[in-house]
């Protein structure tokens, strides 16, 4: 279980409002400051809008409407390096000898000022990355046009476009095989998908010089590609419409992994995923339940084993306006970033939520569970099956667990600005609980066939004694519960089992306080010592 401690910039943060808009962009720097800009709400021309959020703050520290002519209906590209801040936005309704292009706008101080904007290109973009070196690769919607310009400003405005997919012209996204070598995928209208790479020889924007188009997958709706030091990441929605997330072997996407929890994002093209620095994955997506809508966040270092979690949109999530959408993004090399989205408000607002660097367990609400060793099963909260735990993963709490084949790792929250509670359990079934106000986690056991006692034994024959047991090491406030008493520790190990003949608590280490339910009093036990509750009598 990866030991992890949360930043407060990104515990339980709620989201900031940046401003009335859409369609955001945004890049984070390596302070963890965040750069956005987005859309505006008018309808003609549509103003482009900036913000420079630096970590932790509850509002954008430089608020701007950046200064550029004509109209934009794409999301705009933002990049970071240093001091300069660059933000792409595609225009068109010009005045100038150019109805529509690529404006780049360039800061060299940190976005407190721009200049007036370059032309720099001519596609409508829809998805956008830095590289090869200083340069940005862009494709296009509804077409998958694909272009490559000059990031530092030289070379003027790019007129030729490599034209890379007119029968697969959907949901395109760009990213690197390696480091000089661009790939881009793209689905048709059924979600079939398809890829192409730059072959390394002749001009990026001549379709000659990428490889021919090669079929991946029946269905990858919505493909997202994330590159960096840990390899090629595509993110898509599979024929069910669960995510899964595929990595690059070299020749071809390989076999698709899901992302755990609830799967399905609340819209088409909502998620994202972003691969930092130092090689975390992270993924994002919006997601709905009877209780409303939230943003689903897992973390995967290799792509494979994934931690999810839950973060609200806002302060009320039965308020379905607030649904995230279009969401994008920017994490720091320390696994710290930032999340951006278009709200579903009338008009649409723009906000940003602090994210990483792993899902917090959420007091009152979520258990983090992962597998110490064997075979766990789990009864999520609300379902009515035992499933296999094969990932860590964020769990509501009241979830039922089954170690009596293995080892689970609970992680549970210990109070606003502490570490995590940490127990591993295993030999029982129990479920997980905690008040909203109270850290103190309660485990408590059930199964054993405990409802047989008393009740003579089977003609023929001696039955299996009804009982159930549960080892316990943790660190932190917790409490296992029987049938006729409870064990609360702060931190050792201890063991309870629950037979016919009472409930009985054994120390291996530290000290326990047992609660004996039909005496109504408290001991405490030490190394070495037990306490057998029995039952209240019968009658």
């Amino acid at each position: 279980m990866l030991a992890v401690t949360v930043p407060a910039a990104s515990a339980h943060a709620a989201p900031v409002l940046l401003g009335e808009g859409n369609e955001p962009g945004v890049a984070v720097d390596a302070a963890g400051t965040a750069y956005v800009a987005w859309v505006g709400n008018g309808a003609d021309p549509t103003s482009l809008n900036f913000c420079r959020l630096p970590r932790g703050a509850g509002a954008c520290d430089i608020s701007s409407v950046l200064p550029v002519p004509g109209t934009s209906l794409t999301r705009p590209f933002v990049s970071v390096s240093g001091s300069r801040v660059q933000v792409y936005t595609y225009r068109y309704g010009m005045s100038g000898p150019h109805f529509s292009t690529v404006l780049r706008l360039r800061s060299t101080d940190r976005g407190a000022t721009f200049d007036a904007g370059t032309e720099a290109g001519t596609v409508a973009f829809f998805d956008a990355v830095m590289g090869p070196g200083d340069t940005v690769s862009m494709i296009a919607d509804n077409s998958s046009i694909f272009q490559n310009i000059a990031g530092d400003g030289s070379g003027g405005r790019v007129e030729q476009e490599a034209h890379l997919a007119d029968d697969h012209p959907y949901a395109p996204s760009v990213g690197f095989v390696d480091a000089a070598t661009p790939i881009a995928v793209f689905a048709n209208g059924s979600g079939a998908a398809q890829f192409r790479r730059y072959s390394r020889s002749g001009s990026l924007n001549d379709a000659a010089s990428w490889t021919p188009a090669q079929d991946f997958a029946a269905v990858a709706s919505y493909p997202r590609l994330a590159s960096g030091p840990a390899g090629l990441f595509l993110q898509s929605d599979d024929v069910n419409g669960n995510m899964v997330v595929q990595k690059f072997d070299g020749s071809t996407f390989g076999t698709p992994v899901p992302i755990p929890g609830a799967p399905h994002e609340l819209t088409g093209g909502s998620k994202d995923i972003f691969q930092d620095a130092a090689g975390r994955l992270e993924v994002v997506w919006p997601f709905g339940d009877a209780a409303g809508t939230h943003i689903g966040y897992g973390v995967s270092d290799d792509g494979t084993n994934w931690r999810t979690g839950t973060f609200e949109s806002g302060p009320n999530p039965a308020d379905v306006a607030r649904n995230a959408g279009l969401m994008r993004l920017g994490i720091a090399p320390d696994h710290i970033g930032v999340a951006v989205w278009q709200s579903g408000e009338s008009p649409k607002r723009v906000y940003a939520l602090a994210v990483g660097p792993d899902v917090p367990p959420s007091i009152g609400k979520t258990v983090n569970a992962a597998i110490v060793k064997g075979k766990v099963l789990v009864k999520r909260k609300g379902t009515k099956t035992f499933v296999p735990l094969v990932a860590s993963t964020q769990l509501p709490l009241g979830s039922i667990f089954d170690t009596t084949k293995g080892t689970v790792a609970l992680d549970t929250a210990a109070g606003t600005g502490k570490p995590v509670q940490h127990g591993e359990f295993s030999g029982g079934l129990f479920s997980v609980q905690q008040s909203s106000k109270n850290p103190l986690t309660t485990l408590s056991m059930s199964g054993g066939s405990l409802k047989k006692c008393g009740r003579a034994l089977p003609a023929g024959g001696a039955a299996k004694k009804p009982s159930r047991t549960l080892f316990a090491n943790v660190k932190g406030h917790f409490r296992t519960r029987g049938r006729n008493s409870s064990a609360t520790v702060r931190g050792t190990k201890w063991t309870m089992t629950d037979s016919c003949k009472g409930t009985l608590t054994t120390v291996k280490q530290g000290s326990v306080v047992v609660r004996d339910f039909t005496l109504r009093t408290s001991k405490t036990l030490k190394k070495g010592q037990h306490y057998l509750a029995h039952p209240p009598p019968r009658g």
